[in-house]
């Protein structure tokens, strides 16, 4: 027993001091991100990751504990910076580039269900290019569109805009889940392929849908948009304004993707089987 409780204290010890030097490095990761977000123009950012790293040569003056937080600090700092200007180099620039091309048609792969809008159906999709690279677009269409599913292949001609402006306001929605392209289909899309099976990619879409949708059919009308929201943290069944009351009221993460819902599924399929 008391052989247990060493080696328990042991490892609670070795894990601690690890975990407080990744804090120590993903902190000011964290905080190069942010700056080179919504501070630092893009030109600055690889001189900034450069800076940092060639800074650790200052580290020499200092001692012990002083220069490892010193150290591991610049190369939290120097990670931020480069992560962000790679990741805007190999994602954001190739898919903001497509903007600059006229009205074609293009295929497409369908990554989510669509969902109805005022004007039609709006859905994610993957844009298909000569170069390989596949931007993810939010695309809007005509609610025919609705019959379209994830993995299928369509054919549209799309006009391109930036997600990041929005009626002339700069935001962060889009851009933060990956999607820096709006897509705005003329005439109609065309499925030109339906997969026969199921990949595992879009399968997780599929189990979502058929869980939403037994939820709504077992449910009373009054609350199925609050349980959908509740059990899988999709705020889009719920009645208009409510999802702002929850926001007013402090209660909001009830109904936001967390622990909590994960926990709940896995619960659910371990009881089943």
């Amino acid at each position: 027993m008391r052989a247990a409780l060493i080696i328990s204290w042991a490892g609670s010890a070795i894990l601690s001091h690890s975990m407080r030097k990744l804090c120590l490095v993903a902190a000011p990761c964290s905080l190069a991100i942010f700056l080179s977000v919504y501070l630092f123009p893009e030109s600055w950012l690889i001189p900034a990751g450069l800076f940092c790293i060639l800074s650790i040569r200052f580290s020499f003056f200092l001692h012990g504990k002083a220069r490892t937080k010193y150290i591991l600090a610049a190369i939290g700092l120097s990670i931020g910076f480069m992560w962000t200007s790679c990741y805007g180099y190999l994602f954001r620039t190739p898919a903001l580039s497509l903007i600059e091309e006229v009205e074609k048609e293009l295929s497409f792969v369908v990554i989510d269900f669509p969902t109805k809008t005022s004007r039609g159906a709006s859905f994610t999709a993957r844009v298909q290019t000569d170069s390989g690279f596949q931007p993810k677009v939010q695309l809007y269409a005509a609610s025919d569109a609705l019959e379209f599913c994830p993995g299928d292949t369509i054919s549209a001609t799309v006009v391109f805009s930036s997600s990041a402006l929005i009626r002339g306001e700069t935001v962060d929605y889009f851009p933060a889940k990956g999607i820096y392209l709006f897509g705005y289909v003329r005439g109609q899309a065309t499925l030109v392929n339906r997969p026969e099976f199921i990949s595992l990619v879009s399968a997780p879409r599929w189990i979502a849908k058929t869980l939403k949708d037994r939820i709504i059919q077992n449910s009373p009308n009054d609350i199925s948009g609050f349980l959908v929201a509740l059990i899988t943290g999709d705020k889009s069944f719920l009645p208009t304004g409510l999802y702002a009351s929850f926001q007013r009221s402090g209660i909001a993460h009830v109904v936001a993707v967390s622990g909590l819902h994960t926990s709940r599924k896995t619960k659910s399929i371990v009881c089943r089987t």
